[in-house]
Parts: structure tokens; sequence; C-alpha cells
């Protein structure tokens, strides 16, 4: 993966990507999904290593929001490009996101239970695959029934009202508590069900923000040229924001007016590192870094160029389900198991999984195998 192919290799492995298809979607995801695999490794290596993940968690933290960013946006591009034939892109996206819920969270389940310590403690951990099959079932009902002002009303009032509600409420039911932390968090000091979740509501409102997105940016198609200046614009935007927000919610005055009546600071609640729960500043500071990538790659995709790392990231994003669970495999099986003692080469080591999860994607899109990847719950009679 380090250096480009023969000209044998790449026949061997390279097909056509899928006619009408945005490339910069599909490379987005998959430079997205080497920073989850940097992500995991550190979560297995460095912490079976007894060594600080800090760092390598605030670096890789962009990709959740910008996976989830990314399938919106395609949904969006969708509904735009493919509006007569719409209907069948919904049922698409039901079978892929029932099988996310069903067979893939089994995989994936699986593959997790050396690294969680048993199947028991397996079960309270949620994924990112769970939260994007959710959406990909109930997601076409938003883009087909509501507007793009619509959208981002309920985005909006699902990002702020979710965590209003989680610094404003204490369930004491057990029950209740599992409800809530599925759909909006941990609340306050109380134990957590979930060791780690992707909780519903904050999640979906920055995906419905996605659709938005990508409705906006490909309703007109001879503008391709501008897409990604108009992109890098709303991230820039978004970033300062973010941050002039940080800052102001860090004064004194600010901090005790909000506290008054929230069980957490305003500090914390715009904070960039919040992601368990997802803190709007979180949303909106990692969210804009993912529009700012995307509109790289879209300028990439314009201008022709990237050659042979670009084709791959591209491989790699649409395949990206299948990397993901490949990834857990090597990672919180393989890597687990093996429990490599640290060494100054822990890069060698990455570069190796990643080699690994390469030849397992170029296997995987050369057979074209993403067609299992559904549960076929509709006729094709």
């Amino acid at each position: 993966m380090l250096f480009p192919p023969s000209a044998k290799q790449i026949a061997k492995f390279s097909v056509n990507p899928p006619q009408g298809r945005v490339r910069a979607l599909d490379i987005t995801r998959g430079f997205a999904m080497l920073f989850v695999c940097l992500s995991h490794f550190a979560e297995v290596y460095f912490w079976r290593n007894r060594l600080s993940t800090d760092l390598i968690f605030r670096v890789t933290k962009f990709a959740s929001p910008t996976f989830i960013l990314v399938s919106g946006i395609l949904l969006g591009y969708f509904y735009v490009t493919r509006r007569s034939s719409f209907a069948k892109i919904r049922e698409n996206f039901i079978m892929r996101g029932l099988f996310l819920l069903s067979i893939g969270r089994l995989i994936i389940l699986m593959a997790h239970i050396p690294h969680a310590g048993g199947l028991d403690q397996a079960l309270h951990w949620g994924f990112i695959t769970d939260t994007i099959g959710l959406f990909l079932i109930v997601g076409p009902c938003f883009v087909e029934h509501l507007g793009r002002v619509g959208r981002v009303i309920v985005a909006t009032c699902l990002i702020v009202g979710s965590w209003t509600a989680l610094a404003t409420v204490s369930p004491s039911n057990a029950w209740l508590k599992w409800i809530v932390e599925m759909l909006i968090g941990p609340t306050g000091h109380s134990t957590r069900w979930y060791a780690d979740n992707f909780p519903v509501l904050p999640w979906l409102g920055l995906y419905l923000l996605g659709t938005v997105v990508g409705e906006s940016l490909f309703l007109r198609k001879k503008h391709a040229s501008n897409w990604s200046r108009n992109l890098a614009l709303v991230g820039g935007m978004g970033l300062v924001s973010s941050m002039v927000l940080y800052i102001v919610t860090g004064t004194a005055f600010v901090q005790a007016s909000i506290a008054s009546t929230l069980h957490h600071s305003g500090h914390y609640l715009l904070s960039p590192f919040s992601k368990l729960p997802p803190s709007p500043g979180f949303l909106i500071f990692y969210g804009s870094i993912g529009l700012l990538i995307l509109a790289g790659f879209l300028w990439i995709e314009h201008s022709g160029i990237g050659g042979w790392y670009v084709r791959n990231l591209e491989i790699i994003g649409r395949n990206s389900l299948f990397v993901f669970v490949l990834q857990y495999f090597v990672y919180f099986t393989l890597l687990h198991e093996f429990h490599p003692g640290y060494t100054v080469l822990w890069p060698l080591i990455f570069l190796l999984s990643l080699l690994i999860i390469w030849v397992g994607a170029m296997v995987w899109d050369k057979r074209g195998w993403n067609r299992y990847l559904r549960l076929p719950i509709f006729s094709r009679g």
C-alpha cells in the first residue's frame, strides 16, 4: 500500500467504479476509514501496553461525524439525481439498514468479544453501524416528506433538545435509563449500561443536516466546479463558530448562568471533544472538519489528480462496511489475542494491519460482493 503497484497488479485488482456515483464521497469515506483503523489500533495496542490514547483519539474523532455526514449527503444526492427511481433507492437503503442491524451487528459483536472481555460485556457496546443502519431505514422517509428547511429545524431540535434533556433529566427506573441512554446518551453520574455507543437523536440530527447538504450541493450538476468551494466555506464557518462558542462558554459568567439551570456547564455542552454523548460543539467542530475534507476531495476529483492513492481510498470507501467489519477482526480479535509488546516501531505494525485490510478490500471489490450485504426483503418480481 505504500508504493504504487505494477501494471499487472493494477489490472488484477482494479475495477471500474459504478456509474452515477460522486467519487469524492467514497474517497472521503475511505480516508475516514483509515483513521477509524488508527483509532481502533490505538484502542487495543496502546491500552494493552498502558499507553495514553488521548492524542490519537483527538486526531481521529472526525471519522465518526464524517461517516454520518457522508451517509446523509449520499441520500440527499440520490434524492436529487435519482428522483424517478427513488423507490428503488429506498428499498436498497432499507435492506442495507436491516442487514447492519441484524447479521452485520452479530458479526461485529463476535469480533468484539475478546477485547470486551466476554459475550456479556460485548453486549454492552453500541456500534456506529447500529446507528447508521437505523438511519438508512428512516432517512428516506425524512427526505421524501420533509423539505430542506424542515429538516434543518428538526435536526437543530434533535441536537439541542437531546442535550437539554440530557442536562436536566435524571431517570431512576433502570429500563428508562437504558432507553434514555440509547436515545440521547448517559445522564449525569449514573451507572452506564453502554460502555460505548452512538445515541440516536443527536447523531440523527447530524445525518439530517447531511441530507440537506447533499440535496443542496448537487441540486444543479452544472455547478460542479463550485461544490468544493461552497463546502469549504460552510466547513470553515462551522469550524470558526465552534471555537468561538467554546471560548465564550468558558467565561465564568456564562458558566454560572448555564450551570444554574442545567447539570452541566456550558463549556462542557459546547466542548469540541465531548463525543459520548456528542455535544453540539463536537458535532459542529468535527463535522466541519469532515466537510473540509470532502471539499478537498471534491476539488481533487474535479481536477483529475490523486492517482493510485486516491483510487485506493475510493475502493476502501465504496466497500466501507466490509472494511469496517474486517478491521474489527484485525484489531479487536487478532491484535488483542497476539498482544505484541510496545516498540517504537509500532507504526510498522499498524501499516502491516492496513496492508491486510487493503488486500481484503481489493479482493472484495473485485468480486463485487457488496451485493450480499443486504437483507432481500422486497420482491424482485
